[in-house]
């Protein structure tokens, strides 16, 4: 997920964690991990630099980092740190986290496949499919808003993640289910984040996730999880992969996820914070080696979508955010380090308790992955962002 406003991490979060401290989710456990073991998923010439940046950025506060890169190097796989801070349990590529962000990328795709069955286009008025009683929530919602301007992120409408009664409601109950319409209402007599000009004026919102989710649905006639496992897990064989609350998370536990809720530089365990999981947004849980079968057949086999459907997916908005472009589903950003920068396609995202990414590099036909079991706070973000520049250095040298 992208945007959940910091401030989240900030309302009454020291009182509150005290209260739900003891409903974490179920811990996770040693795994017999092939990943770690087989030299096919170890080839990589420059695995000890990877390797090396992984342990600096552990060693700098981060709970546990896996990576996953793949080039004309060769393949490297690699985790560091712990999955559990309080059994000391150490991190281990196979066990399966949380992957903010990711989500969106996922369900951008299977709309698109969609769109290829002719199910939808992207000229279609969102209208078409989304209720109106829905769409009078919305400011922007008269506006011709189409699929597509969903997908690039050019609605304009208010990210009901930004809302604080969301943020607080999070807080006061962090376990509790949400459904689209219940989060919709948090977008209800709010101003649009950005007057409705699709052709110079993009930006990032939940929003167009969850409306996307219930056109998915609307257009597959079956649930939109259940489009996103026959699009993509199915076929695919991302067999660890869980979209949470429609699946039920494993019982051999996920990697536990950690914030810092009151600005010590402490972390605390938040694994249990329900952020609208199964909207369209969030609440993808897998491990490194499912996200890569995605990204390989994404982005470097090109076998998910036809190439004039991947070419739409990478046509990027002139308008630049924080130094990234939105495509249809996914952005481009370019890493930027000493001597030089390379540009990558993908997907990025952090709540409070974890973040992760996903990015193709065209110019070396290169895969990043990464899975972070913290998220927002004051030296995180900072440090991840340092992170991932060291490994896109590598691969952009």
């Amino acid at each position: 997920m992208s945007g959940f406003l910091k401030t989240l991490i900030l309302l009454l979060a020291a009182q509150l964690f005290i209260a739900c401290s003891d409903e974490a989710l179920h811990r996770p456990g040693l795994t017999d991990c092939n990943l770690e073991n087989d030299t096919l998923w170890q080839t990589n010439s420059d695995s000890p630099l990877y390797t090396s940046i992984l342990r600096k950025y552990t060693k700098r506060g981060i709970p546990g980092i896996t990576l996953l890169v793949c080039d004309s190097n060769g393949i490297f796989i690699g985790s560091e740190g712990y999955a559990d801070l309080s059994s000391r349990l150490p991190l281990q590529p196979c066990h399966i986290s949380n992957l903010p962000g990711i989500t969106d990328m996922m369900l951008a795709v299977t709309a698109l496949r969609l769109m290829e069955k002719g199910l939808m286009t992207p000229d279609d008025p969102i209208g078409r499919f989304i209720p109106d009683e829905l769409l009078k929530k919305l400011d922007n919602g008269k506006q011709q808003i189409k699929i597509r301007n969903l997908l690039n992120q050019t609605s304009g409408f208010f990210d009901v993640t930004r809302s604080r009664d969301f943020q607080l409601n999070i807080m006061q109950n962090p376990v509790r289910t949400w459904f689209a319409d219940e989060l919709l209402d948090f977008a209800e007599n709010r101003d649009a984040a950005f007057e409705f000009r699709p052709a110079d004026t993009a930006g990032y919102s939940a929003t167009n996730s969850i409306l996307l989710s219930i056109i998915v649905a609307q257009a597959s006639h079956i649930p939109h999880d259940l489009s996103m496992r026959s699009e993509l897990f199915s076929p695919l064989n991302m067999n660890n992969t869980r979209y949470y609350w429609h699946d039920a998370l494993p019982a051999s536990g996920v990697v536990q996820g950690y914030g810092n809720l009151n600005g010590d530089g402490g972390l605390e365990n938040i694994s249990h914070w329900n952020t609208g999981f199964g909207n369209g947004f969030n609440g993808i849980y897998s491990n490194i080696y499912d996200v890569y079968l995605f990204a390989d057949a994404l982005f470097s086999r090109k076998v998910l979508l036809s190439p004039a459907t991947l070419g739409l997916m990478t046509q990027f908005h002139n308008d630049t955010i924080g130094g990234i472009q939105y495509g249809y589903g996914c952005v481009k950003e370019h890493f930027t380090f000493s001597g030089g920068s390379t540009p990558a396609w993908g997907i990025s995202g952090a709540d409070p308790g974890y973040s992760a990414g996903l990015y193709y590099f065209p110019v070396q036909d290169a895969i990043m992955v990464y899975i972070i079991n913290t998220g927002y706070g004051l030296t995180q973000e900072s440090t991840i962002s340092l992170f991932r520049n060291s490994v896109a250095e590598i691969i952009g040298r």
